[in-house]
């Protein structure tokens, strides 16, 4: 058996190690497999990754070859590295002995779009939960619940002759014979389903999916713990629901021994789970395994480092979940989300599971703020006061004139086709289109989200204020009160705005605001635009064809703010309703702007 490949990843694999000068700092690490000599190749890609020109290798004493082999193997649970060689055949021999012959990706469901593990949820269930170890986990790799798609409600009330929306009665119908075959699997003639099959695969959203994690024991072996289903702000009659649709998944999990994996561990190197399947394939975890490298950018696809404002980099407290060791993630996720809705939070300002874990650990007082390093205050910012001594400077809307001085020598011109968003879509190409060079130059500008990033990094190396833009629950807090909702945009009514009238035609846009021209073809600012103030004297552009981008991208898209409404210029609530990053909403007949921000203290 060539160990080489038996002890090779099937994934990428993240873990975490110790830096050798310091027990408290740690590395992030790849780790191509167990062997000694992916030991090696890891030290020296980390040391490869970390070079100084001007440094010789040797001289950094975290990237001492010995000690990152020591502290690689310790990771496993070698005593040291000279132990990790010596064990070495006798881990193969344990493997072939207890029939895991071949290295298999047992974890990741690619056959469902909405129901799949990752790694170091399986990691953290095993070694984070302060659980007993299970003798089996479920992940569904295998099982034939996960090679059949297609199957929806349509199907069940073909087969069972009950309106799809008596679920009660639907269950009732498989109950009565859970294990009868009634249709064929659209997509694969030669596999049957059963009523249970038809059912669950149905109602997967109901029951099957909230209950598809290890928070509680629903998928591991023995159930010692109820189901925890990730079900949130829901009535007792839905929560009763998922229990009795999960409970029909959970039979159907143990009618067979497909999607099980038995969990075996080596005496010698406790911190590695096997996770033994069928006919010779087998998985593995590691405690402290991570599913992605950390990069202190998060937005590294497009920006350098130094490209990115100093405030847009990673925070701290993204560090402290990553490298902290005692992190049991999915469950504090879990609370943190049923803690958002208890307290009153909805779908539509649902701020995402960074924001809601840093809520639950401060209240819980796992994680506390460090104090703030924050720059006096600024002219040209308008302050908004937090407290008694912190206050959110913000400036005005970005002018075309200050945001050309800094593109007409921007590295987003002279290279902008060949950049990329987070999507892979191109940043759009032309920005003369809506910013006309003539028009007044202290109009709002209109950008991509990637050019307000870029041009905040620009404000920073100019004044040393570190600025951003907005989050969304900022610009919520510094805005004045909206003056139309959606539904009244819709209707295409005569409107007023104080002593402003406007029409609002067929397209629910503002006549009086955006318009082509056929000549020359920019989105043009009309005539007679309308301003408001906050409370702080902060001017809003208040039409319905104009947003402002913020901080909280996601994906190759960001949250766009209309002040008018005060939602979304594409319609909803700002949280959920994004819009393409690499665009200025130009398409739309529309002109996004943005503004700057930092935080300060009071320097009295």
């Amino acid at each position: 058996m060539n160990i080489a490949h038996l002890l090779s990843a099937t994934r990428k694999v993240y873990a975490l190690i110790p830096r050798p000068s310091s027990e408290t700092r740690l590395w992030s690490i790849q780790l191509d497999g167990l062997s000694s000599n992916d030991i090696k190749t890891a030290a020296r890609n980390l040391r490869e990754s970390r070079k100084k020109s001007a440094i010789a290798l040797r001289d950094i004493p975290e990237l001492k070859v010995s000690e990152l082999h020591r502290n690689l193997a310790m990771m496993l649970g070698a005593s040291s590295f000279d132990h990790l060689r010596q064990i070495e055949p006798d881990l193969t021999r344990f493997l072939c002995e207890n029939g895991m012959t071949h290295p298999t990706d047992l974890i990741r469901c690619n056959n469902h779009p909405f129901i799949r593990l990752t790694a170091q949820q399986v990691s953290e269930r095993i070694f984070k939960s302060n659980l007993p170890l299970p003798k089996r986990v479920f992940t569904g790799v295998g099982s034939r619940f996960f090679m059949t798609n297609g199957v929806g409600t349509l199907d069940l009330q073909q087969v069972s002759k009950i309106n799809c929306h008596c679920i009660d009665e639907a269950i009732d119908w498989a109950n009565e014979a859970p294990n009868e075959i009634v249709l064929t699997a659209p997509h694969n003639r030669r596999m049957t389903l059963t009523r249970r099959d038809v059912l669950l695969h149905a109602y997967s959203f109901n029951g099957v999916i909230p209950g598809f994690n290890l928070i509680g024991d629903s998928l591991v072996d023995p159930m010692l713990r109820p189901i925890e289903h990730r079900l949130y702000n829901a009535t007792d009659k839905d929560m009763e629901l998922a229990e009795r649709i999960f409970q029909l998944f959970r039979q159907e999990m143990e009618s067979s021994d497909d999607g099980w994996l038995e969990v075996i561990t080596y005496p010698e190197l406790p911190n590695i789970a096997f996770l033994k399947g069928k006919n010779g394939a087998f998985d593995w975890v590691i405690k402290d395994q991570r599913n992605n490298q950390y990069s202190g950018n998060p937005y590294k696809h497009i920006f350098k480092n130094d490209e990115l404002p100093s405030a847009m980099r990673s925070s701290e407290f993204d560090a402290y979940c990553y490298f902290n060791r005692d992190i049991w993630n999915e469950y504090i996720e879990h609370y943190a989300e049923k803690r958002h809705y208890i307290e009153g939070g909805t779908i539509a300002n649902w701020p995402g599971y960074p924001q809601l874990m840093l809520k639950e650990l401060v209240a819980s007082k796992t994680y506390i703020i460090p104090p703030n390093q924050e720059p006096a205050i600024a002219d040209d910012f308008i302050t908004h006061k937090l407290s008694d001594d912190r206050y959110l400077m913000v400036s005005p809307l970005v002018t075309i004139g200050a945001f050309w001085d800094f593109y007409e020598e921007s590295k987003m011109r002279i290279h902008r086709s060949e950049l990329l968003g987070g999507n892979g879509q191109p940043l759009e190409m032309n920005l003369l289109s809506v910013n006309n060079p003539e028009e007044n130059n202290d109009l709002p500008a209109s950008v991509t989200w990637y050019d307000a990033v870029a041009f905040c990094r620009y404000y920073e190396l100019k004044t040393g204020l570190p600025v951003r833009l907005l989050t969304i629950e900022e610009w919520k807090q510094v805005s004045p009160e909206p003056k139309l909702s959606i539904e009244q945009l819709m209707e295409s009514e005569m409107v007023d705005l104080e002593e402003h009238r406007c029409i609002v035609d067929q397209f629910n846009k503002l006549r009086c605001f955006s318009k082509m021209n056929s000549d020359n073809p920019v989105l043009r600012f009309g005539e007679n635009l309308h301003w408001t103030y906050n409370s702080e004297k902060l001017p809003f552009l208040e039409n319905s064809d104009f947003g402002e981008w913020l901080f909280d991208y996601f994906g190759g898209y960001a949250p766009t703010a209309n002040a008018l409404t005060g939602e979304s210029l594409s319609w909803g609530a700002i949280e959920r309703n994004l819009c393409l990053a690499t665009s200025t909403m130009r398409y739309k007949s529309m002109k996004t702007g943005f503004r700057l921000c930092y935080l300060a203290k009071s320097d009295k």
